[in-house]
């Protein structure tokens, strides 16, 4: 990946408190909204109860997809197909810091016992760019 695919992809990521996560429950794929931060590696950071849906998948399988920007003033978009996993309690206070400071509104969950946070480690990314008549589309594995 070169430096300015990294940028422009971190310019869509940052742009975008919100994304798409789909996970696998073996018998069909599952889609939920959630907030969403990201680390200078491109890791992507979500939280989620341990009662929901998603994270029981994901501990089943951890491959998930994941959309960025489809509906925001810098006509940008990113897909993400990559591996998640639970951040362990060692890691956690560091993770939810980064978390936090991006979606302040998931505070409220912060002390919830079921909240749960996972990293996705990206192993393919398409960018889109459709922004004032440009057209830029491109796929890159990591």
């Amino acid at each position: 990946m070169t430096k300015e695919q990294k940028e422009k992809i971190m310019e869509v990521l940052r742009a975008n408190e919100l994304g798409a996560v789909a996970t696998n429950s073996g018998a069909t794929p599952e889609l939920a909204v959630v907030a969403v931060s990201q680390t200078e590696e491109l890791e992507l950071i979500f939280a989620t109860f341990n009662d929901t849906r998603k994270f029981q998948n994901i501990i089943k399988d951890p491959r998930v997809a994941l959309v960025m920007g489809w509906d925001n003033e810098i006509g940008k978009n990113v897909q993400i197909e990559g591996t998640a996993r639970l951040v362990s309690e060692d890691e956690r206070e560091k993770i939810e810091e980064i978390h936090l400071k991006k979606n302040p509104r998931s505070l409220a969950f912060k002390n919830d016992p079921r909240q749960s946070y996972f990293i996705v480690t990206p192993q393919w990314f398409r960018y889109s760019n459709f922004s004032g008549g440009a057209k830029e589309v491109w796929e890159i594995n990591v």
